[in-house]
């Protein structure tokens, strides 16, 4: 029930409104109108009706290199996570909580290493015949189907730089450090292993940064 919302949820303005919110941080509708082709009235009617929804709020700041009044800026709330993927059920983390009791402490650790070398193989086969542009690209949108919300920029000469901004797993990142180990570790086998995490923050706003070298 709930994806069927969502994936009807991500094709409305609003949706893209909160993305562009999780992507820029907080935004005035003037920012959000030149980051979305809506217009200006439209964008100030599903702000407010999302305040009112209790997904975003708003607080005043000062203008950039300007003076005058503080412009109203719109954020995200804590509610608004519900409106992105989440592969976070109370039913995983007490699967996880139990394979520790049962069978040590160690016992999740296994269980998520196994799940994602076997993710690391799926991706593979998808990707084997490509080229490496074609190859960063494709696995974007295989990562978006998985529930995350990232950007792509490349390639200057520092090569790609991936940043991901939602992560449908951020509850167990939060519980299970390893993960995180395991993400990195993903993108070093599936592109290169000097693969660069340079920006990882597993709370929220959730944002992490790869770098993929030309050499890959």
């Amino acid at each position: 029930m709930r994806d069927r919302f969502l994936k009807k949820f991500q094709k409305s303005p609003k949706y893209r409104i909160l993305v562009a919110l999780k992507k820029g941080g907080a935004l005035s509708v003037g920012e959000l109108k030149s980051r979305l082709s809506l217009s200006y009235m439209g964008i100030k009617q599903h702000c407010l009706q999302l305040e009112r929804d209790g997904v975003i709020d708003h607080r005043r700041r000062a203008l950039k290199n300007k003076m005058g009044r503080p412009e109203l800026a719109y954020g995200l709330t804590p509610l608004a996570e519900t409106y992105f993927p989440s592969h976070d059920t109370p039913f995983t983390h007490e699967l996880l909580e139990s394979l520790a009791g049962l069978y040590g402490r160690n016992a999740p650790e296994k269980i998520l290493y196994t799940a994602y070398q076997n993710r690391i193989q799926s991706y593979r086969k998808k990707l084997a015949a490509l080229l490496l542009e074609d190859k960063i690209d494709q696995f974007c949108k295989l990562r978006e189907k998985d529930g995350y919300l990232l950007d792509v920029k490349g390639a200057g000469p520092e090569g790609w730089i991936v940043t991901e901004y939602h992560s449908p797993i951020g509850a167990l990142l939060a519980n299970y450090p390893i993960l995180s180990h395991f993400e990195l570790q993903l993108y070093q086998k599936l592109f290169h292993p000097q693969v660069k995490r340079t920006l990882l923050r597993t709370g929220a706003p959730y944002q992490a940064v790869f770098e993929i070298p030309h050499t890959a």
